[in-house]
């Protein structure tokens, strides 16, 4: 057969070339057929060992990755790295229609908030001439406490999808309070109490989850205005203000820095 194959094939180049290929696929199918016999025979043992060798592969391909970002982003100094420690890229998903490009990374512990808005807007600036760019951030040990939560509470409000400019400013406004256990966050109208309970319980939990958090239980209380309540509202959203400025005023620093370097 391979006699009478070659002769018929021979008379030309072109025909020699897709001999060629075609003896080339012969032999990869035949390896592929023996990897797949092999691989039937593994036991229990064998296989578990085979598929924590793919993942560590993989994970370290997505370490080189998130380190190769991290160094376009210029964040490799030591204060930065000790948050990144075996931090891996996960994924990057581009949504092409929508100028997009959503990266999944994977770290150690919640960022602290300052850290986190700095690789945020390194990102978009990075790719500012490409795609508008999102993140998502998973966690493998998270340590939740009350600062942590504070720090993400803007951010996490302000993400949420559709949302009367009323409600939202209230929960901007406020500081939630953590029991250790759950987040509560206060409403002074009845109406707007039930519109959380029964909209946004679970809305707020996976915005939080989008920065590294787990699921973090929710619980809304109705409160009267007082002068204390209405204060110590005042100085949250003070604080907040002049943290923002602070950080805008940095950033501008930094790229001003990287600018003169160049």
């Amino acid at each position: 057969m391979w006699t009478t194959l070659h002769k018929v094939l021979s008379t030309s180049r072109l025909k020699r070339q897709l001999l060629e290929a075609f003896r080339k696929a012969l032999r990869v199918a035949s390896t592929l057929g023996s990897f797949l016999q092999r691989l039937s025979q593994l036991n229990g043992r064998e296989c578990a060992f085979l598929i924590e060798r793919v993942k560590q592969l993989s994970k370290q391909e997505g370490r080189q990755k998130f380190l190769l970002l991290l160094q376009q982003l210029e964040l490799t100094d030591d204060v930065y790295m000790s948050f990144f420690e075996n931090g891996a890229l996960e994924r990057v998903t581009v949504h092409k229609k929508k100028r997009v490009w959503h990266f999944k990374i994977q770290i150690e512990n919640i960022l602290p908030f300052q850290v986190y808005q700095l690789l945020r807007m390194r990102m978009a600036e990075k790719f500012s001439h490409i795609a508008n760019v999102s993140l998502t951030v998973e966690t493998l040990n998270p340590v939740v406490n009350e600062q942590h939560l504070l720090e993400y509470w803007q951010a996490a409000i302000e993400q949420l999808g559709e949302m009367s400019p009323l409600l939202r400013e209230n929960l901007l406004k406020q500081t939630p309070q953590w029991t250790g256990n759950k987040l509560v966050v206060t409403s002074m109208l009845e109406h707007e109490l039930s519109i959380l309970k029964t909209k946004y319980t679970e809305k707020i939990a996976l915005s939080y989850k989008e920065f590294g958090f787990p699921h973090i239980p929710l619980d809304f209380k109705l409160v009267e205005e007082s002068e204390e309540f209405v204060a110590q509202q005042a100085a949250f959203y003070e604080q907040r203000r002049e943290e923002e400025e602070r950080l805008s005023k940095q950033a501008m620093a930094d790229f001003a820095a990287r600018e003169k370097v160049k």
